[in-house]
């Protein structure tokens, strides 16, 4: 029996999947990375070029971008413009379990002395005021949480619970889920998405340019970090240097 392959997932690390991705493509077949192409931007910018070259589609796997409840607050926050003018952005994301001591011994983060805990704050021309609280710890269950608050309302994306419970001062726990569990609907509608791409129903969500701002947003808070003084966008000629931080 003949199988004709269209298309590759790619779950190599940032370090090591460029080359593959860039090999896939030009064997003419569609590309799923579940992380970034690359740390290197330059190295991740010549997967998206490769991409249009051979025509195939490369989908990045920007998971919670294909998550229903972030996708419904979207919509109505850009589409209908539900909130009016967007006054302040909050996210807290805190992963449980946290990864293995022998994980983190391995990875970029220990060599590279990463943060594991981050406090993000962005500020907007038109005044909005962003921050970003992200961990690598969390108890019990992971933390995901969303609120955008407008001049006309307030939408909020609260930690999902199945049983739709709420506990307060108890030691129990009534539901331990995990990132994987809390983001389950998410990479499966991102799979249904790479396979619309393989049969050109769709193009990729996430373009180059969209993540080229990824990576300098990325960059630029970890230039914050390490500089202790605050990074302006922008000014022209702000350099992207390698990220290790992978965004979602």
């Amino acid at each position: 029996m003949w199988l004709q392959v269209s298309g590759a997932i790619i779950c190599s690390p940032p370090k090591e999947a460029s080359e593959i991705v860039i090999d896939a493509l030009r064997a003419g077949k569609g590309v799923f990375c579940e992380r970034l192409p690359s740390f290197d931007r330059q190295r991740a910018e010549a997967c998206f070029d490769e991409a249009d070259r051979c025509g195939r589609p490369l989908v990045c796997g920007f998971y919670k971008r294909f998550d229903p409840a972030l996708q419904f607050l979207c919509r109505n926050v850009r589409d209908s413009q539900a909130l009016g003018r967007i006054q302040r952005i909050s996210a807290v994301s805190s992963l449980y379990p946290a990864a293995s001591l022998s994980l983190l011994r391995t990875s970029d983060m220990a060599c590279l002395k990463d943060a594991d805990t981050v406090a993000v704050s962005m500020k907007f021309p038109s005044g909005a005021i962003v921050t970003l609280d992200v961990s690598q710890h969390c108890t019990q269950r992971c933390d995901q949480r969303l609120e955008v608050h407008g001049s006309q309302g307030t939408l909020r994306v609260d930690n999902q619970n199945p049983l739709g419970i709420t506990e307060h001062g108890t030691s129990v726990s009534i539901c331990s889920q995990t990132h994987a569990d809390r983001y389950r609907d998410a990479h499966r509608e991102l799979f249904r998405h790479f396979l619309r791409t393989l049969t050109g129903k769709e193009l990729p969500a996430v373009t180059k340019e969209q993540f080229q701002w990824t990576m300098q947003v990325a960059a630029a808070a970890e230039q914050s970090w390490r500089s202790g003084s605050a990074v302006d966008l922008r000014r022209e000629g702000f350099a992207l240097p390698k990220i290790k931080t992978e965004e979602v």
